[in-house]
C-alpha cells in the first residue's frame, strides 16, 4: 500500500472514530448529569460566609490601622496563650485571628476615596492626603463556617475582637505613656527640688547677714544706712543699684525671695504627690490590663479603681485628686472612643460562598469533557488493537 492509501485510511479511521464517538452520547450525557450531581452536593456542604461592617466614627487613623493589623494577631495568641478556652468555636476563630494573612484577607479597610475614585475623578497634581484619601470609613470583617449561624457567630466574634484588641492597644500605650512620664518627672522634680533647697540655703545665709548689718547699724537712720559691705560685685545684674538701697529694704526683697522659693516648694511638692499617685496607678493597672486582654473590660476595671481612690482620698489632698481626674478622663475617653467610635453592624444571614449556578455549569461541563474524553481513548484503544490485531495488506 503506498503512502496516499495510507493517509487516506487514517482520516477515515479518524472519521469513523469520531462517529463512534457520537454514538455513545448516552455516556457523555450521563457523564454530564454526575458533574452536576457533584456540582450540587459540593455546594450543599460548602460553607457559609458572613460579613461585618465595622463603622469608624473618627476613632482610628490610618497609622493606628496598620499598627493594630500588627498587635491583634500577637494579642488573639497571647488571649490562646493565657486563657483556658473551652468553647471549640471560639478556639478555632482565635487560632485563625493569630494568623497575619487572615488580617491582610479578612479585614479590609474602605477609604474615603478609592483608587478608581482618584484615577477617574481627581487631578494628579492633586495632594490625595489633603483630601482625606488615608481617611478610613469602615472595616469589613468576614469569617465563614458549615451552618449560618456559626458563620454570623464567627463575624460577630472577630468584630468585636477588633473592638476590643483596639481599645487594649490604646490603653496599653497610655499606661507605658504615664510610665514614662512618670520616671522623666520624678528625675525632674527631684532636681528642681534640690535646686530650690540650694537657692535657699544661699537666701538665709544673706537674710542673716542682712539681720547682722541692721543690728551693727539700728543707731543710724534708715536713709543713711545705705553701705551694704557684703553684696560685692558678684551679686549678678543691678547689684551695683541694690547696694545702695537702705538695708532694711534689701532685707524685705531677701525675704519675698525666701517666701517665694518656699511657694515653689509647696507648689512642687503637690506636684510631686501627683506623679507619686501616677506612678502607683500604672503598678496596679499594667498587671490588670497584661491579664484581662479585653480593652474594653480593662477601661471598665480601672475606672472602678480610679472611683474607689477617690473615694478614700483625702479631700485636702487637691493635687491627688486632679491626678485621678485627669487620668479618668483619658480612660473615659479611650473607652468611649472605641465603644462608640466603633459602630458594629453585624449580619443577620450568611450565604453560601460559593455560586450554585457556576458549579452546576463548571461541574456539568468537567463532566461532560470528562466522559467525552474516556470515550475517545476507549475507542482509540479499540481501534489500535484492531489494527494490531489484523494482517498487514501488502
Amino acid at each position: 500500500m503506498n503512502q496516499l492509501d495510507i493517509e487516506h485510511n487514517n482520516a477515515i479511521n479518524f472519521w469513523e472514530l469520531f462517529e463512534s464517538i457520537v454514538s455513545y452520547w448516552k455516556i457523555v450525557v450521563v457523564g454530564g448529569i454526575v458533574g452536576v450531581l457533584l456540582a450540587t452536593g459540593l455546594y450543599s456542604i460548602s460553607s457559609y460566609t458572613a460579613k461585618a461592617n465595622v463603622m469608624n466614627n473618627m476613632a482610628i487613623d490610618y497609622i493606628t490601622a496598620r499598627n493594630l493589623k500588627i498587635i491583634l494577631p500577637v494579642l488573639a495568641a497571647k488571649i490562646l496563650n493565657n486563657e483556658n478556652i473551652k468553647n471549640p468555636n471560639e478556639l478555632k476563630e482565635l487560632r485563625k485571628l493569630s494568623n497575619d494573612l487572615w488580617w491582610e484577607k479578612g479585614f479590609l479597610p474602605t477609604y474615603a476615596i478609592s483608587k478608581t475614585d482618584s484615577k477617574e475623578f481627581i487631578p494628579q497634581s492633586t495632594d490625595l492626603r489633603e483630601l482625606g484619601a488615608t481617611k478610613i470609613l469602615s472595616f469589613s470583617v468576614s469569617s465563614s463556617a458549615k451552618t449560618r449561624e456559626e458563620a454570623i457567630a464567627n463575624v460577630q466574634l472577630d468584630a468585636r475582637f477588633f473592638q476590643t484588641g483596639a481599645t487594649y492597644f490604646a490603653l496599653k500605650t497610655r499606661l507605658i505613656q504615664y510610665e514614662s512620664v512618670s520616671i522623666n518627672e520624678k528625675a525632674l522634680y527631684d532636681k528642681n527640688r534640690s535646686d530650690i533647697d540650694i537657692a535657699l540655703v544661699n537666701l538665709k545665709n544673706r537674710e542673716l547677714d542682712f539681720k547682722q548689718l541692721i543690728s551693727i547699724h539700728k543707731e543710724e537712720l534708715i536713709d543713711k544706712s545705705a553701705v551694704q559691705l557684703l553684696s560685692g560685685a558678684g551679686a549678678g545684674a543691678g547689684a551695683g543699684v541694690n547696694k545702695f538701697l537702705p538695708l532694711k529694704i534689701q532685707l524685705i526683697a531677701i525675704q519675698t525671695d525666701i517666701f517665694t522659693q518656699n511657694e515653689q516648694i509647696a507648689m512642687l511638692e503637690g506636684y510631686i504627690f501627683e506623679n507619686s499617685y501616677l506612678g502607683s496607678f500604672v503598678k496596679k493597672a499594667m498587671p490588670l490590663v497584661d491579664s484581662q486582654l479585653n480593652g474594653i473590660q480593662s477601661a471598665e476595671a480601672l475606672l472602678k479603681i480610679l472611683n474607689e481612690d477617690r473615694n478614700k482620698l483625702d479631700p485636702k489632698d487637691i493635687n491627688t485628686l486632679r491626678k485621678i481626674n485627669d487620668i479618668s478622663n483619658d480612660i473615659v475617653q479611650i473607652l468611649t472612643s472605641y465603644r462608640y467610635g466603633l459602630t458594629l453592624n453585624i449580619p443577620t444571614k450568611a450565604v453560601k460562598s460559593r455560586s450554585l449556578i457556576k458549579l452546576v455549569f463548571i461541574g456539568a461541563f468537567m463532566g461532560f469533557f470528562i466522559a467525552l474524553i474516556g470515550v475517545f481513548i476507549h475507542k482509540s484503544w479499540s481501534n489500535y488493537k484492531q489494527r494490531s490485531s489484523s494482517p498487514m495488506l501488502l
